[in-house]
């Protein structure tokens, strides 16, 4: 049954049959529980809203992070040395192309938690009543519940990555560092490296040293500047999704009611 056959308080039809059809669709409109209501409401809601478009966005914001953040320490590092496995690259363009990797495995770990620590907590909505309602009427403790979970979980890996890591490098790689250390230094010797970071070397010589720390501050702050601005962006969506759902239940409610007494007199009129 469709939910737009709750606006419509017409009972006739051009035919007995096509009437008898509009009365079983109105009466099916009126015998809907809250729930169906309810969802009926949401789901209206959420086109209305573009909720779809909303999450694309929220989407797009979180896997840019890590590629953010990445960029950032990599940037930032400049004429720092960094520790590869149980050696240290001195500062270079390998350097600092090492720091940046290393940070987007830390972060891309990190969101693949916390997407799976959602997407077990949306699993266990949906299979346990009690959950579910524990999670409408206390929402900001099932976020908190959530990150820390994440968070903990984050810890373990990494402390469990380093370890199995410390155990390889041991074996294995250790053996091989000279290699290594050789194509890092082709790897700096490289001609488009040695460009681009020649034309680096160029631009931030022209800027003013004001402008190059207002610039170092926005790019060491970027990946909370994002996340902050994703999270007020989701919640602010939210709202005013939550919002117009609540209109919406409360129209269709509403219209229920008017057919309801419309129904009830006219079979007060046939007995």
């Amino acid at each position: 049954m469709q939910v737009q056959a709750i606006n419509n308080q017409s009972f006739s039809g051009n035919t007995r049959e096509a009437g008898s059809k509009r009365r079983a669709n109105i009466d099916a409109a009126i015998a809907l529980s809250d729930s169906d209501l309810r969802r009926a409401a949401f789901y209206q809601a959420c086109l209305q809203t573009d909720e779809e478009k909303h999450n694309k966005i929220d989407r797009a914001a979180i896997l840019s992070l890590p590629v953010i953040a990445a960029a950032r320490d990599s940037i930032l590092s400049r004429g720092q040395d960094v520790k590869f496995f149980n050696g240290v690259l001195y500062s270079s363009p390998a350097a600092r192309v090492i720091t940046g990797l290393k940070t987007l495995g830390r972060w891309g770990a990190a969101i693949g938690i916390a997407a799976g620590v959602v997407a077990a907590t949306d699993k266990l909505e949906e299979k346990s009543p009690k959950f579910r309602r524990f999670a409408k009427e206390q929402p900001y403790t099932m976020l908190a519940g959530a990150f820390a979970t994440a968070v903990g979980i984050n810890y373990a890996v990494q402390k469990g990555v380093n370890k199995l890591g410390e155990k390889i490098i041991n074996k294995d790689i250790q053996k091989s560092w000279h290699n290594i250390s050789l194509k890092v230094v082709k790897f700096n010797e490289n001609k488009l490296v040695k460009n681009a970071v020649k034309k680096y070397a160029n631009l931030t010589a022209k800027m003013h040293p004001a402008l190059k720390g207002i610039g170092a501050i926005g790019l060491a702050a970027a990946p909370l500047v994002i996340g902050v601005g994703t999270i007020i962006h989701s919640l602010n969506h939210s709202s005013v999704r939550n919002k117009q759902a609540v209109q919406n239940y409360t129209n269709l409610k509403t219209a229920q009611a008017v057919l309801a007494n419309a129904r009830a007199r006219e079979l007060a009129e046939l007995q």
